[in-house]
Formats: C-alpha cells, structure tokens, sequence
C-alpha cells in the first residue's frame, strides 16, 4: 500500500511534470477578499506563457511546502532548494529538507549532466549514481520549474521567439492558447495582493483532478510563487513553492558533472526523499 506522501507526489507530478540554508516558514500576510476569477484571454495565455519562459534556464531559489491532512494525519514536508538548470536539461540542485516528523534538515546535492545523475548526501558523507523518481522530483527542481517545462515544451521554436514581444500578435495569442489546452487544462485570471505587492493570478483547473493550480506573477513578468490545492484519495494537500531569487544566467565555468572527493563513500542507493 502507498504511502499518502508517495500519493501526494505521484499526484503532483501528474497535473505539472550556495549552500543550502534550514528551511523557513513562507511569509504570510493578511490578504483582502479574492477577486472572482474570469476565463483568459488570448492575451493572457500570451502572458502566463511569457511569465514561465524566465524559468527555462538560470538559477532559482524556493522554498517547496508540502501540507497534507486526512484522517488520524497531518504532515507538513518542507524543502529549500537552490536550482541551476540549462535548457537541455543539465542542473545543479543543492536542497535542505526538513522531515515532516522533526528533527534536523538532512542536506543533498544532485547533479545532472542530460545523461548520468549524481545524488550526494551531504550529512552522510555518501554519494551515488542513480536517477531522481518520479516521488521526490518536486523536491529536486521545485514545482514551478516542473510547470514550465511541462508547458513550454509544446511550443514551436518560433513560439518561444515571439515571447520576448512587449504583446502578442493575434495570431500568436491564438496558438498558445490551444497549445496550453492541449493539456485538458483551462486558465482563469483574477487580480490579489499579498504583503502589499499585486499580482496577476493564473488559475489552472486540470480537467483529470480535483483541484486547482494557481500561480502568481508579478507586473514585470516574474512567476514568485504557486499553489496548489488538492483532494486526492480521502487526502487534503496543499502545495505551496515562494520564490525568493529568480536569476535568467548561469554562472562562467559552471560544470555539470559531479567529481567526488576521497572522503566521500561510494553507495549502490541513497533514499532522497524517503521520511
């Protein structure tokens, strides 16, 4: 039998495909009432498009909150994650993750060069060679990453192109907003403000789920964090990703494969993600 948090990341995964520092409570803020949510335009899909191409390549920093309710249960996971990723899908993630039962963070580190993945344990001293599942993914490259991806990859290159445009031509609008629906996907929109900064809010209701995804997005474009609320198998789940620093480039001389040190043991597996 699974696990409710092995359900909760399967099911997360379905609707979005430094040093690392202790992972900290997201900021909070009272916030007015919600404004009702209107169906998109062409010109939204444009800008929700455009908001997720700075996620693309770069360097991210995130704080991943994954609250989940049910009966006779509550767990709260909390994970910070420090993301350098390039297009072609090599990255560098180093994560701090606090265990939903207490106890100290447990640190990671894992490289991907497009081919071999490299998972290191920090606390342990270990590394190993082996893939990232499909149950610990968010943690590794966050979800608004995953979000994007999933999104982007069903544009033309000539698409991607005419993001960079201050607006759409008519044309454009149209075929983004298909490409997005592709996914069974529809989008609202609705204005909030939160700890005195507004945001566009984009409101994805997947048609296979029970739940909505919503992603705020400043006036200048910057995605800075997600929700997402879930009623999955007699389970309540809230996921929540708060960007602190979004960065377009990647550092000079950032190598992508993982060089162990003599101090580090080699190991056959590391549980990453496994509370």
């Amino acid at each position: 039998m699974q696990s409710p948090l092995i359900i909760a990341f399967v099911t997360v995964l379905s609707l979005l495909n430094g040093t690392p520092q202790v992972p900290q409570d997201p900021p909070t803020a009272p916030q007015g009432a919600l404004q009702e949510s209107v169906p998109a335009t062409g010109r939204d899909y444009f800008l929700f498009t455009k908001a997720l191409k700075s996620l693309r390549q770069g360097q991210l920093t995130s704080l991943v909150t994954m609250d989940i309710k049910g009966e006779g249960l509550a767990v709260v996971l909390k994970g910070q994650i420090s993301l350098t990723h390039k297009t072609s899908g090599a990255y560098i993630s180093e994560l701090s993750v606090l265990p939903p039962l207490g106890g100290k963070p447990k640190r990671y580190k894992v490289t991907h060069d497009g081919k071999t993945t490299w998972v290191q344990d920090i606390g342990a001293g270990t590394y190993a060679l082996q893939k990232v599942t499909e149950e610990n993914e968010f943690l590794v490259r966050g979800l608004l990453t995953g979000l994007a991806k999933t999104a982007l990859e069903k544009l033309e290159p000539s698409q991607l192109k005419f993001l960079d445009a201050p607006e759409p031509a008519p044309e454009l609008a149209v075929e983004l907003e298909k490409a997005v629906k592709q996914g069974d996907s529809d989008i609202k929109v609705r204005d909030e403000t939160l700890e005195g900064k507004n945001y566009r809010v984009y409101d994805l209701k997947p048609g296979k789920e029970k739940g909505v995804i919503s992603i705020y997005v400043t006036s200048g474009h910057r995605p800075e964090r997600l929700s997402m609320l879930l009623d999955q198998d007699k389970l309540k789940i809230k996921f929540t990703e708060v960007v602190s620093s979004l960065i377009p480039t990647i550092p000079e001389k950032t190598s992508f494969r993982f060089v162990p040190t003599r101090s580090l043991k080699k190991v056959k597996k590391i549980d990453l993600g496994n509370y």
